[in-house]
């Protein structure tokens, strides 16, 4: 059995940072599709916006969801809670992305929080296949950051 327990359980972490690239990934794209909404100028168009990022809200949902699932049972298997690669993700966990400095408004330091754990990680850029999608994770990974919650 133990030789069971031990596949599955490599089978479950691999999992686990499958479901956490993906969260990552997704509240980068909330992000962009944030930004972009502000240009958005018609009803049509901004209802259409608003109908993406709702879109996307329930991606992240979905994302976040499949990782706690993974996370439960990476624990059944003997993972312990303290394990520094996956953590239990809470609510506050699942953050906006980090925006550059230059959108900040006035006052906006006070919102300024240390980053959530999941963005510690974040080789999951290099592993994004579309050259497109990487520029867009190193544009919005490199400079000067800080989080607004």
């Amino acid at each position: 059995m133990k030789a069971a327990v031990k596949i599955e359980r490599r089978l479950r972490e691999i999992e686990a940072q499958d479901s956490l690239d993906d969260l990552r990934t997704q509240l980068i794209t909330s992000y962009g599709l944030q930004a972009k909404k502000k240009d958005v100028r018609g009803q049509r168009r901004t209802t259409r916006a608003y109908g993406a990022i709702q879109r996307k809200w329930k991606s992240i949902q979905a994302a976040a969801a499949a990782y706690r699932r993974t996370w439960t049972a990476l624990l059944a298997l003997g993972m312990s809670e303290s394990d520094p690669r996956f953590r239990m993700l809470k609510k506050e966990d699942v953050k906006a992305f980090t925006v550059f400095s230059a959108d900040q408004q006035l006052g906006d330091l006070k919102k300024c929080v240390r980053p959530s754990w999941i963005w510690e990680d974040l080789s999951f850029v290099d592993a994004q296949g579309d050259e497109a999608v990487k520029e867009y994770f190193e544009d919005g990974t490199s400079g000067s950051l800080v989080v607004i919650e």
